[in-house]
């Protein structure tokens, strides 16, 4: 509703991208998981900033992605998530160019992407740097399985 809020109140107007009624669905289970997610890594306050922060990504995001997607075909459109809506704003922008170049545009940036998901998985995920765990930081201790143990 903030978001919403933003954009009734003269963002929208000024930056000419349209009023976004939030979609309850999006909102619900992408708000709801990064609530979950929100909790587990910052407790109670993790939690509220998880949810603030997807809702007014999810509800401007959708706003600013409708030009873009009415500027290659595709008038009153949006996606309602996040993870869509980045890459729908990327590939759209790519895809104004006329032409042979777009289709290479789109290609390099999908290449792109896996090069640098392989270069993170062997350089922080395989090297055990990136791990999440969720009761860092709250004053308890994770139990220690010894190796072989079921």
């Amino acid at each position: 509703m903030v978001g919403f809020g933003i954009l009734w109140a003269g963002l929208g107007a000024a930056l000419v991208v349209p009023l976004i009624l939030p979609g309850m669905i999006p909102h619900f289970f992408t708000g709801g998981t990064a609530g979950v997610f929100g909790n587990a890594t910052g407790g109670r306050r993790g939690a509220v900033a998880g949810g603030f922060v997807n809702g007014l990504i999810i509800t401007l995001f959708a706003a600013f992605l409708i030009p873009v997607m009415g500027a290659i075909g595709f008038q009153g459109t949006t996606f309602g998530d996040a993870d869509f809506q980045w890459f729908g704003f990327i590939v759209g922008n790519i895809a104004r160019i006329e032409g042979n170049v777009a289709a290479l545009g789109i290609v390099a940036l999908c290449a792109l992407l896996l090069v640098f998901a392989s270069w993170f998985q062997r350089r922080f995920v395989d090297t055990g740097w990136f791990r999440w765990d969720a009761l860092r930081g709250r004053g308890r201790q994770t139990e220690q399985v010894a190796p072989g143990a079921a």
